[in-house]
C-alpha cells in the first residue's frame, strides 16, 4: 500500500485488513492515521492495495501525524 499524508495531527484512525481464513476481515495488520481532509485518500490507497478499511475513530489517546502508518507485527498481508 502506498499512500502519504500531509503531516497535519489525524483525527481518524482507518484500520487495515487483509482476507485470511476465507474472512474480508481475518486479519487485523495496520492501523492509518489521517487528517479528516485525507481519509478518502486513505481509504483508497487501502481498497486500491487488495486490503478492507475500516473506520476506527480519532486516535483520542494517540498523538499521531496524517500519514502514520502502523503494520503489526503479526500481519499476515498489506505487503502490497
Amino acid at each position: 500500500m502506498v499512500w502519504v499524508g500531509c503531516g497535519q495531527p489525524a483525527e481518524v484512525r482507518v484500520e487495515v485488513y487483509s482476507a485470511a481464513d476465507g474472512l474480508l476481515h481475518g486479519s487485523l495488520d495496520a492501523s492509518v492515521y489521517t487528517c479528516d481532509r485525507h481519509e478518502a485518500g486513505a481509504t483508497a490507497a487501502i481498497h486500491a492495495a487488495g486490503l478492507t478499511p475500516y473506520r476506527a475513530g480519532a486516535p483520542l489517546h494517540l498523538s499521531r501525524t496524517c500519514g502514520y502508518v502502523y503494520r503489526y507485527p503479526t500481519a499476515t498481508g498489506g505487503s502490497r
